[in-house]
């Protein structure tokens, strides 16, 4: 009898079990504006009020760091891309598209760290080509 019970048990809950496993891996999709990734960069909107200080922070120091006697005639045209990094403060990567005295146009992509106090120092500069 306990045998037969024992057997009939497992007669009844093997195909139960066996029927609940997916056949195909479960898919989820979350909808959200940005993509984040711990500890890396997101997207952020190039005309935040933030992003606009930054940049033109980044601007007045690479007008500053320029080789050209012409420097103070550079001029942003725009901000192309911003990306922030949460550190011990923030790290804000930008693309920006500046004009150059002789009238033509290069994208220089900065990276600006904002410590907890808001002050602000230039830890990467390089021209796009």
């Amino acid at each position: 009898l306990r045998r037969n019970l024992l057997s009939n048990f497992c007669r009844l809950r093997i195909p139960l079990f066996l029927h609940t496993i997916p056949t195909q891996p479960t898919r989820f999709t979350f909808h959200q504006q940005h993509t984040m990734v711990v500890g890396g960069f997101t997207k952020q909107n190039t005309n935040s009020s933030d992003i606009q200080e930054v940049a033109q922070f980044a601007l007045n120091q690479i007008k500053m760091r320029s080789n050209s006697i012409n420097a103070n005639q550079m001029e942003m045209a725009n901000i192309v891309s911003a990306e922030t990094q949460v550190v011990a403060g923030l790290n804000y990567r930008l693309v920006l598209a500046i004009n150059t005295p002789n009238g033509k146009s290069q994208n220089y992509q900065v990276t600006v760290y904002k410590d907890l106090q808001g002050d602000m120092s230039l830890s990467n500069m390089s021209i796009q080509s």
